[in-house]
């Protein structure tokens, strides 16, 4: 009955041996960060104010790939904070639209390249600054 035992428990969890996660959701680790806005004059680009976020949607990726198709996103909380939970360790990208007045269509994405290690539970991102005129 024992030996019974121990091949039915191996077969069980044979399939899990081996297996390595891939970045995105279900691990322990969190990106934290926050978005800034800089208001900006319009016609000397000069900042006339700065303060958080409110609001503002927040995306991710959840791999290191050329193509930046959001996985899924979140919005900042009045003080510009937003946060990723439960992040598998592997590369990331964390993204903001912000106003362009150069660019073709007065919007850009400002993206943020983030690696979590796998001794790493949170990773703090460097704060993001957009501009709205």
């Amino acid at each position: 009955m024992r030996k019974l035992l121990i091949v039915i428990l191996t077969a069980a969890l044979l399939p899990f041996a081996g297996c390595e996660k891939s970045e995105g959701e279900g691990g322990r680790a969190s990106i934290i960060g926050k978005v800034i806005v800089q208001k900006r004059e319009r016609i000397q680009n000069s900042i006339i104010a700065e303060y958080p976020a409110m609001e503002e949607r927040v995306y991710i990726v959840y791999s290191n790939s050329e193509t930046v198709v959001a996985d899924d996103d979140t919005r900042t909380s009045y003080d510009g904070y937003y946060e990723f939970n439960y992040l598998f360790p592997g590369d990331y990208k964390i993204y903001v639209y912000s106003e362009c007045r150069q660019c073709p269509e007065e919007v850009e994405p400002i993206i943020k390249e983030i690696k979590i290690g796998k001794a790493q539970n949170d990773v703090e991102v460097e704060d993001i600054y957009i501009t709205v005129y």
